[in-house]
């Protein structure tokens, strides 16, 4: 997160909707929001109940859904394959349908784990994931189902952000 806030989350008058935001980068997400004054709402929605997630959009209607929610580590989701496939992708799918349907842009963060050993960092959020390196498909599968599956659903939702959108406020 690092102090920069992409474009879309920095709109005036948005709401933000974060899944995970008591997690990692959701925690430190949310208080960059909340210092900077953007209102956001913290889901409490478990992702894997598509009802759950439905309502909780409907009611909060969001501009913008950050989804960070997940079960995270290889490991993790080596042991646990089928909760790991349910998080998600069941889960991210939920997500996306929800925003989706209330009209809402979707942020998705991945994992550098995609990304070769080594790879500079910040990654620019251009780059292509280059995906060099076995991972269960249980960890991150997300790669290669999310863009595809958020066109589907609506060419709006599959808009990133880009480098120079990630210009500082």
């Amino acid at each position: 997160v690092a102090g920069r806030l992409p474009r879309a989350l920095r709109a005036g008058g948005s709401v933000i909707l974060v899944t995970g935001a008591t997690g990692g980068i959701g925690s430190d997400l949310t208080a960059l929001l909340t210092v900077r004054g953007v209102p956001w709402v913290g889901s409490v929605a478990d992702v894997c109940d598509s009802g759950a997630v439905s309502s909780e959009a409907r009611r909060v209607r969001p501009d913008v859904v950050v989804h960070l929610a997940a079960l995270t580590g290889t490991a993790a989701c080596e042991e646990v394959p089928g909760q790991a496939v349910e998080t998600n992708v069941r889960g991210t799918y939920n997500v996306v349908a929800a925003a989706v349907a209330v009209g809402a842009r979707v942020v998705y963060a991945s994992t550098t784990a995609i990304f070769p050993a080594g790879t500079p960092m910040p990654i620019a959020e251009d780059a292509a994931s280059a995906i060099t390196r076995k991972i269960p498909i249980t960890y991150c599968p997300n790669e290669m189902a999310f863009w595809p599956l958020s066109s589907a659903l609506s060419p709006k939702a599959s808009k990133s952000a880009t480098s120079s959108e990630m210009a500082s406020p």
